[in-house]
């Protein structure tokens, strides 16, 4: 028996098929790191008052600390500004009389989600960002060419974090601290995730004293004004 050619080489109308992330590892995976990271409200907020071109839902995603193990796709994000030079207004407060001054191009990635693949349009994949948000679910995403050679790269997204450098350094696996980046700005705080098994409690802690931080090195001076 012979293969035929033409069914093999076929184009599918049919969503590309994807492997269930959670049939290798817990997905989302069950630490509390995780969990605030991608579900809780105050990251999501914080990341939508700084990042407002870049990720305007303030939902964070996988892509955004492991931007070579996920599937990706470059964006252009419009923005209008209203008024003249010198006086310059975005859309919640711009008058009546305001002309158009210019629409700028914001660049930025979003990954590709398994069920739609590269296809997908950035309002799909903020459709489905929302919806899984709503309910407490991440979207699954197709992988990319680090996810499967044998380590955890923690590498940033260029669309939070510019420097080129601080993309593959800021992380520190030793003790599981990430700091001096955007989202973490306080230039001598350690940002460090909880770990059981390294017995190390997360920083900044909950209460956020010099005392109870005094392994995160925290200095009320420190504080990013």
């Amino acid at each position: 028996m012979q293969p035929d050619p033409a069914a093999l080489n076929a184009d599918s109308a049919s969503p590309q098929p994807a492997p269930d992330c959670a049939s290798c590892h817990a997905y989302p995976l069950h630490d509390v790191n995780h969990a605030y990271h991608l579900r809780a409200l105050n990251p999501r907020e914080a990341v939508a008052t700084k990042f407002i071109y870049e990720r305007k839902n303030g939902i964070i995603v996988c892509m955004d600390c492991h931007f070579g193990s996920l599937a990706h796709k470059r964006y252009a994000w419009y923005d209008t500004l209203w008024g003249t030079a010198g006086d310059v207004r975005t859309t919640p407060d711009k008058l009546p009389s305001d002309p158009i001054y210019r629409i700028d191009s914001t660049p930025g990635y979003l990954p590709l989600p398994a069920v739609v693949g590269a296809a997908a349009t950035s309002e799909q994949v903020n459709a489905m960002l929302e919806q899984a948000f709503e309910i407490g679910k991440v979207v699954p995403w197709l992988t990319g060419s680090k996810h499967m050679n044998g380590k955890v790269d923690v590498e940033f997204s260029s669309s939070l974090v510019p420097d080129s450098a601080q993309r593959l350094q800021a992380y520190h696996p030793q003790d599981i601290s990430c700091s001096s980046v955007e989202c973490h700005n306080a230039p001598k705080k350690k940002y460090r995730w909880a770990s059981m098994n390294k017995a190390l409690s997360g920083c900044p802690t909950a209460e956020h004293s010099p005392q109870l931080d005094s392994s995160c090195g925290y200095l009320p001076s420190q504080e990013p004004k």
